[in-house]
């Protein structure tokens, strides 16, 4: 059993005993007596839930209260941007969206298939594409169409 669940039913249980040995008490004090003794019990658990009200009001109008933010990081400098790096043949790498765009790289060759990737041509905002048919942009890539044929010193 959690914990909160022991702490419900140990109060499930004490107040099974407070209602048990109050009607207990009102037999023995009688119906006139019992009477006069609840309405002064009923006056006093009343107050208590007006107090117990007025503080929740407290409470929630405490939790309403516009608090400054605690001061946080300074946002980064443009430089330190995320990058966009297309990696490999026939990838595409985008900050923005990719739509309506495909590739189709075709090596027919070992010694195509084992050569290093194109260096990338330099680049604005870190944004990088290596390897044959890859595509990186700084937006949107939509409607780009790429194939590409590396047959190597080999034929088809």
């Amino acid at each position: 059993m959690t914990t909160s669940r022991v702490v419900w039913a140990g109060a499930a249980v004490a107040g099974g005993l407070a209602v048990a040995g109050l009607g207990a008490w009102f037999v023995k004090l009688g119906l006139d007596d019992a009477d006069k003794a609840a309405s002064v019990m009923g006056a006093f658990v009343s107050l208590l839930g007006l107090v117990v009200s007025g503080w929740s009001v407290v409470l929630a109008r405490r939790a309403l209260a516009v608090t400054p933010p605690a001061p946080g990081p300074e946002p980064a400098p443009a430089s330190e941007e995320p990058r966009v790096s297309a990696l490999g043949a026939g990838t595409f790498a985008a900050k923005g969206s990719v739509r309506n765009s495909s590739t189709r790289v075709t090596r027919h060759s070992a010694a195509g298939a084992g050569s290093p990737p194109d260096a990338p041509a330099p680049a604005p905002e870190g944004i990088s594409a290596y390897g044959l048919g890859a595509a990186a942009a700084g937006g949107d890539i939509d409607g780009v169409r790429i194939e590409v044929t590396d047959e190597g010193s080999g034929t088809p």
